[in-house]
Formats: structure tokens, C-alpha cells, sequence
């Protein structure tokens, strides 16, 4: 339908060859959650919830994954680590006299 309309494939259903460099490669679910180093079902937890970005051409069809989506979740669940203050120094801080 697209193609008669336009005479071309939209860019996110372009065969691999056709791509842009600019275009990202999709990850199927089992790819992404095997990248990640979780659960199928933590990795689809993540996207009901709303944690990790996919894509879906079709209501209720196969859920894909961009490697720039995987790497924002990976940076939103990165916590920096908090400096442990020398003894005694930390709570003194927060002691009521």
C-alpha cells in the first residue's frame, strides 16, 4: 500500500541492504534480552512498564529492539556509586544534638 502510494519502502521496512548507516539494526526480543544479560520476561516487563524503548510494526506482532534503545536503559538503570565517608564523619553530619 505504501509502496504504490510512493514508490518506495518506508525507511524502518527497508531491507538490510538498502539501509543508511544512520539506520539502526533491529534486535529481536531473544538478541536484546541476551545483550542486556536478563530474562526474557525482565526484558518484557521492562517494556510494558515503560522502561526500554521498541518498536512493533503491528499491534500484537513481533516487538524489536534498537541497539541506541538498549543503550539508554542501560544508561537510566546505571547508578553511580556512593563515596563512603571515613568513620564517624558521615553520621556526625546527621546526628540531632
Amino acid at each position: 500500500m505504501f509502496e504504490k502510494a510512493t514508490g518506495s519502502l518506508p525507511p524502518a521496512i527497508v531491507p538490510n541492504e538498502r539501509k543508511g548507516k544512520d539506520m539502526d539494526k533491529l534486535l529481536t526480543r531473544k538478541e536484546a534480552a541476551q545483550i542486556l544479560g536478563i530474562s526474557l520476561t525482565t526484558l518484557d516487563l521492562a517494556r510494558t512498564e515503560g522502561q526500554i524503548s521498541y518498536v512493533q510494526y503491528v499491534e500484537n506482532g513481533c516487538v524489536y529492539f534498537t541497539e541506541a534503545g538498549l543503550q539508554e536503559y542501560i544508561a537510566r538503570a546505571t547508578h553511580r556509586a556512593k563515596p563512603v565517608g571515613a568513620k564517624g564523619t558521615s553520621n556526625a553530619r546527621n546526628r540531632i544534638r
